[in-house]
């Protein structure tokens, strides 16, 4: 869980399982995307670290705030800087929840973090999902598939630097 300060979130990481329907996931998500609170699901194999996701957040509200968003929703706008690209489809081939995904990352983040926290229990429970062992540590992959990713040196801060630039890139692509 994460108070960045100006903008609050929090985020949990789960197994996928066998059972666990993804189409009935995203159906759920689509269905309340008029709520306050913005969950967005998706696969963190490509995620460095939380500074990612907060900087993704800060950038997605304050894209809205100045009505210079490239998406219609929040949720879709969270998606496009974390991936640091400006096409949804694109963002999401990267980092969309498939049925081959090992796990699935979901942030809450749009109001108070306790109202965050409560809408990620909610959809926690209702899906019965089966939290990651290592406690939400970012990241999940190894660092040579990262660095392969980003494009630059197998170091930790390099690959989150580099990630980071992607994000605030966005609008200027």
């Amino acid at each position: 869980m994460i108070n960045s300060g100006e903008k609050d979130f929090c985020f949990r990481i789960f197994r996928n399982s066998t059972s666990l329907d993804i189409d009935l996931l995203l159906e759920f998500l689509r269905e309340r995307s008029s709520n306050k609170v913005i969950l967005q699901i998706l696969d963190p194999n490509l995620l460095i670290s939380v500074k990612q996701l907060q900087s993704a957040v800060y950038h997605t509200e304050k894209s809205f705030e100045s009505k210079r968003n490239i998406a219609r929703t929040r949720a879709n706008e969270f998606l496009i800087r974390l991936a640091g690209k400006r096409q949804i489809s694109n963002a999401l081939k990267l980092l969309g929840i498939k049925e081959s995904s090992q796990y699935l990352l979901i942030i809450a983040f749009g109001t108070t973090l306790e109202n965050n926290k409560k809408e990620l229990e909610k959809f926690v429970k209702q899906f019965s999902l089966i939290e990651y062992e290592a406690k939400n540590s970012l990241p999940i992959s190894k660092l040579k598939v990262l660095s392969t990713y980003y494009e630059c040196q197998e170091d930790l801060i390099e690959i989150e630097k580099t990630a980071l630039e992607k994000i605030a890139s966005v609008e200027i692509l």
